[in-house]
């Protein structure tokens, strides 16, 4: 065949989507069409003639069809370069491909492995990505389309002129396109290295790997930053494990999302699913990142009074959570007690909905899934990450709030915590996990009563809850009151400033070296304390 004379596809897909409409339109444009074993017997029993790949190359497809590709007639003929190889191409009587399209056998995105899947290592494909490479490489000469998208570019590029037909794009375009297989063979082996990495890491003990990598999609430009004067955007990982979060919500109203709505969101949701495993219906208030007030009551409406009427100041221009669907009655409290920025639900009910279309239209709706009471998922993300100036921290998630690490604990005092104590301190210790360090709560009857958080000494946190828990006008004539801590007490005074404002039970994670000194306080006082042994900062 003359090297000149004709437009010569080379089509391999995976993926057979719309590739009969595209090699029609090809034919009827005079291009010569080569393909491999699958691909040409699906087009031929569509009606599609074309030539296989292994009649040019004079060579089979071997070892159950691994090897179709790999041979130097093929990447001769997609890494040619004219004004060198001219005498090369005529001399092995090459082929010289203009369009490549080739997409990859499917790999799958495994959560959890414990041994090597022969199956699944099978799926692994060579010639797909090392042909996509060269065409790549080679973007001048070669258009090489991997998504099935950009099919209709080839529209664009089929020109006639004196009754023949010319494939004329645009460079600019084939390097686009280039760039695009590029990342295409990125993420493919990128899936690849994590399937082996997870292996290796599970056989070898390894927490983290040498090397740690994020490819993030860009999803959607925001109003702006964390100040007005900064630009921004949001960018998602290609496979979130973790279905219940922000990410993966849906904004069925309101104004569009900003920098500081998704980091609040986030911060609020991540609070409320702490909860899930409680099984109670559960309000979190959420604001600049940290929680304002937290509830568990038996209903919606109840937990988001309780919740609100300890830090209604704080909660203002809040984001507020639940874990249960939103009905009427509570919505209609909501508007007529507070401004909100948004609201997080599992579901919301149709007259819910109207009412706030009708009434509260800017107000943002997110709904997420999987967020119902009763769900005893923990957290299934594996890192969380922090960038700092030049590098990222990376550190596993942490879970040690949930209740299968209540066992761990131990009451080191005199006095053994009531029932009703132990389950606020359960709750607290939740709570406390979710505030900016250095961060301490004061806790009655599943709500928060005060915060204090993100101060540089425990004392000023205590005295800070101490201050809301002043402030606040519910009646204090409680026979309990619980004060959890993220880090342990270095000091007797905050044992001793509590005992005045009431607390009865002390959980903290101890550690101190004055650990003893604190407990004598607490036996003195009469209160009694638990050491969870876990510390919970937040930064």
């Amino acid at each position: 065949m003359p090297y000149l004379k004709k437009n010569n596809a080379l089509i391999s897909v995976f993926d057979k989507t719309n590739i009969i409409g595209i090699a029609q339109k090809l034919k009827k444009n005079d291009f010569n069409i080569f393909t491999t074993g699958n691909t040409y017997e699906f087009l031929l029993k569509n009606g599609i003639q074309s030539e296989k790949i292994t009649n040019y190359i004079d060579f089979p497809e071997i070892m159950n069809g691994k090897i179709k590709t790999l041979h130097p007639k093929i990447f001769g003929g997609v890494l040619y370069d004219y004004s060198q190889d001219k005498q090369v191409i005529q001399d092995y009587n090459l082929i010289t491909f203009n369009l490549i399209i080739v997409n990859f056998y499917s790999f799958p995105i495994c959560k959890s492995i414990n041994n090597i899947d022969i199956k699944i290592i099978e799926n692994i494909d060579i010639g797909g990505p090392a042909l996509v490479r060269a065409a790549s490489k080679n973007y001048k000469n070669v258009m090489v389309i991997t998504d099935i998208n950009d099919y209709s570019i080839i529209d664009h590029c089929l020109k006639e002129k004196n009754n023949r037909v010319f494939f004329d794009c645009n460079e600019k375009i084939q390097l686009r396109l280039a760039a695009k297989a590029f990342k295409y063979v990125y993420l493919y082996d990128k899936v690849i290295y994590k399937y082996f990495l997870k292996i290796t890491s599970e056989k070898i003990n390894i927490s983290f790997p040498e090397n740690f990598s994020v490819y993030l999609k860009k999803k959607m430009d925001l109003r702006y930053g964390e100040n007005p004067h900064q630009k921004a955007a949001l960018y998602i990982e290609e496979d979130v494990l973790e279905k219940c979060s922000i990410i993966n919500s849906k904004k069925i109203q309101g104004k569009e999302l900003s920098y500081n709505n998704l980091l609040d969101g986030n911060a609020a949701l991540e609070c409320l699913k702490e909860f899930r495993e409680l099984g109670e219906c559960t309000c979190v208030i959420v604001k600049h990142n940290n929680p304002s007030s937290i509830a568990i009551r038996k209903n919606i409406l109840d937990a988001y009074k309780s919740a609100y009427c300890n830090d209604p100041i704080s909660s203002f221009g809040g984001i507020i959570a639940f874990n249960q669907i939103l009905d009427i009655d509570t919505i209609k409290y909501i508007v007529k007690n507070q401004f909100l920025e948004m609201i997080i639900v599992p579901e919301i009910s149709k007259i819910a909905c109207n009412f706030l279309l009708k009434n509260k239209p800017m107000i943002r709706v997110l709904i997420v899934n999987n967020l119902y009471m009763k769900n005893n998922n923990i957290n299934n993300q594996l890192y969380e990450m922090k960038q700092i100036n030049g590098g990222m921290l990376i550190q596993n998630v942490n879970n040690v709030c949930h209740t299968k690490y209540v066992k761990e604990w131990s009451v080191v005092s005199m006095k053994y915590p009531s029932q009703f104590e132990m389950r606020d301190c359960i709750f607290a210790i939740k709570v406390v996990k979710c505030i900016q360090s250095n961060a301490v709560v004061y806790v009655n009857n599943l709500q928060t009563l005060a915060i204090g958080g993100g101060q540089t000494s425990r004392i000023d946190s205590v005295n800070l809850a101490n201050q809301k828990l002043n402030n606040n006008k519910i009646d204090k004539k409680f026979n309990s009151l619980v004060l959890a801590s993220d880090a342990f007490f270095p000091f007797k005074d905050s044992i001793e400033s509590a005992f005045l404002k009431g607390v009865t039970c002390i959980i903290q994670p101890g550690g101190s070296v004055r650990d003893q000194e604190v407990i004598q306080t607490v036996n003195k006082l009469g209160m009694s304390m638990i050491f969870t042994h876990k510390r919970y900062f937040r930064h």
